[in-house]
């Protein structure tokens, strides 16, 4: 007698409309799918830190802050290994760098948010065979020798004179908001119940990055308005 085997029951659909406070990401889905915490307690035990679990198993995926499981990670920290990723995903003509050694700097403008996420999550490693150095800084011509600024919402006043400092400049410009990208930024990671990450690809030309097809199905593509310029 032949005995079927039982297909496995699908996992259960992720929960619409729950949301938690913001600062702290709950869960995590790929898609739509929802990573179930048996699977991911297996694989965290070979981690260390929420971060590197972010980079090694969901490098550019859309992070969900829907509550769903037990796992619980820093707003921040999350956009940490975004920022991260980011320099694995966008390329740099080469006068962006003096040198083939020189590093891929992640800058920090004004307040910092992060902490020391972001040295947690960039550690010891290289991208493209290149250091990533964190820089923090209060003075907008200091975004010039950046290959990655980070403008916090609480410093976005500041970006009309730090995009004037760095016209001409191949620097990835990430922010926190819509209107950051609206008026003119490359980048925006907005917390809208999850972190959906935002492009001005008009922008991203105009400061000759190449941001990888990957990154951008991953991405809301703003369009540039009329006060923006084309």
């Amino acid at each position: 007698m032949l005995l079927m085997k039982r297909s496995p029951s699908p996992l259960p659909s992720p929960p619409v409309g729950e949301r938690v406070s913001e600062g702290r990401v709950r869960g995590i889905h790929i898609g739509s799918r929802l990573v179930r915490s048996s699977i991911w307690n297996r694989r965290r035990a070979k981690i260390v830190g929420l971060a590197s679990a972010c980079l090694a198993l969901f490098p550019m995926a859309e992070l969900s802050l829907r509550s769903a499981e037990t796992l619980s990670m820093p707003e921040y920290q999350v956009k940490a290994a975004f920022l991260y990723n980011f320099a694995k995903f966008v390329e740099w003509p080469k006068d962006a760098f003096r040198d083939t050694n020189s590093p891929i700097v992640i800058g920090v403008f004004g307040k910092d948010p992060f902490g020391l996420d972001l040295e947690k999550v960039v550690g010891q490693r290289k991208v493209n065979g290149r250091n990533v150095v964190i820089k923090r800084f209060n003075n907008v011509m200091d975004a010039r020798s950046t290959q990655i600024v980070f403008v916090p919402a609480s410093e976005q006043e500041h970006w009309i004179a730090m995009s004037k400092a760095i016209q001409g400049q191949s620097v990835l410009t990430v922010g926190e908001t819509t209107q950051f990208v609206e008026a003119g930024g490359v980048a925006a990671l907005v917390l809208e119940g999850k972190i959906r990450i935002t492009l001005n690809m008009e922008a991203a030309r105009r400061a000759r990055l190449a941001i990888s097809s990957h990154l951008q199905n991953y991405a809301r593509i703003i369009r540039p308005g009329p006060s923006q310029p084309k």
